[in-house]
């Protein structure tokens, strides 16, 4: 959860008065602070709680307050949720602000109603309906459904969220950012992301990790799992060579259309069968996608529920959204042009609502 303010960066660029300077900063600057500060807070927590007292049984869910009771450290606790009190509106602001900058962009794409898009406000500057409809939604939202609930869907979507980027990073870093597509690429990637990858992850968490865990014996159900998944392993690792290898060998004709000189300086000039700029991909965005699955394996497959019944809202929203936005489109492109010199065939179907005369030009 701590990692997702380098999106709420991404989503507010078009704030930024000079996004190419202000943008890379910007995440770089989140993402080392977040795991700096999460890294430090986790080590600090998990060194107290090993020389606490052992008497309280309660293991689940350890937090500051509780590790600080255990020693005894009163003070401490009391300021510690005094802390978490006075930042939980600061985190919950920050968690909204870019949420009207998203619909936004969905409705100026006719994914959801273009009222989102809608500026207003005293300067003009502001998504009034975006901020409103949100505010309501979320609220109603916090209101009626458990935070345990909430929390893990939250994990759980921002781990998605990162294997869409990872992915999209591989798409766009596909020789010279996607000019050198090879047709079988997107099938290759979108094998490995939505099958090998799930599938191995899933399969060694759940077929055998978490009963390693829990101190359970290994079955031979437990061997078969583990025997999928490095199948599915193996299978993820070629996919991502196939892809390397494959765009590979169609780069030398996706170089400069416009037959420019080879350029000594440039990577991909000197280098003209290199599919990617960058060294180690699709490798570490590959491991990253493998990773968060193994992260989403460790949730109940209630939490999975709940994620994918909140997704099928959100698509059928969308869908339907996208539905009217067509309508409306077609609708407007049915309506007679005003513009001069506009004279309608007889076959024309707007002729068959007797359309009012017009002055000639």
């Amino acid at each position: 959860f701590g990692f997702i303010g380098f999106d709420e960066v991404c989503c507010m660029a078009s704030r930024s008065r000079n996004p190419r300077y202000a943008m890379p900063r910007a995440i770089a600057g989140t993402l080392l602070g977040a795991a700096l500060l999460s890294t430090l807070a986790q080590l600090a927590l998990a060194g107290l709680v090993a020389t606490s007292s052992d008497d309280d049984d309660d293991d689940d869910g350890t937090s500051f307050e509780q590790a600080f009771h255990r020693k005894g450290w009163n003070w401490a606790k009391y300021i510690a949720q005094i802390g978490e009190v006075a930042l939980l509106p600061l985190v919950v602001l920050l968690s909204f602000m870019p949420q009207p900058e998203l619909m936004a962009a969905l409705g100026r794409d006719g994914l959801v109603s273009p009222r989102f898009a809608a500026l207003g406000g005293a300067n003009g500057d502001v998504y009034v309906f975006g901020c409103l409809a949100c505010g309501a939604a979320l609220t109603a939202t916090s209101l009626v459904v458990p935070f345990d609930v909430l929390w893990n869907m939250i994990n759980l979507g921002v781990l998605i969220g990162f294997n869409l980027s990872n992915a999209a990073l591989i798409s766009t870093r596909l020789g010279n950012a996607g000019a050198c597509v090879d047709p079988h690429a997107s099938a290759i990637l979108a094998r490995f992301a939505l099958a090998y990858a799930p599938l191995a992850a899933y399969l060694a968490w759940k077929g055998a990790a978490a009963d390693l865990v829990d101190g359970r014996d290994l079955t031979a159900l437990n061997a078969l799992a583990i025997a999928l998944a490095l199948i599915a392993l193996l299978a993820a690792l070629i996919a991502l060579r196939a892809l390397a290898r494959t765009l590979a060998k169609s780069r030398p004709a996706a170089l400069a259309p416009d037959d420019r000189p080879p350029d000594p300086t440039d990577h991909q000039d000197r280098h003209p069968s290199a599919t990617f700029r960058v060294p180690a991909v699709p490798w570490v965005p590959g491991a990253a996608i493998f990773l968060n699955f193994l992260l989403m394996a460790q949730y109940d497959w209630i939490d999975h529920a709940y994620l994918l019944a909140l997704y099928a809202a959100a698509y059928a929203a969308f869908f339907c959204a996208k539905r009217s936005h067509l309508s409306s489109a077609a609708k407007s492109s049915r309506e007679p042009s005003l513009e001069v010199g506009h004279s309608p065939s007889l076959d024309d179907p707007l002729l068959l609502d007797d359309p009012p005369a017009r002055d000639p030009p």
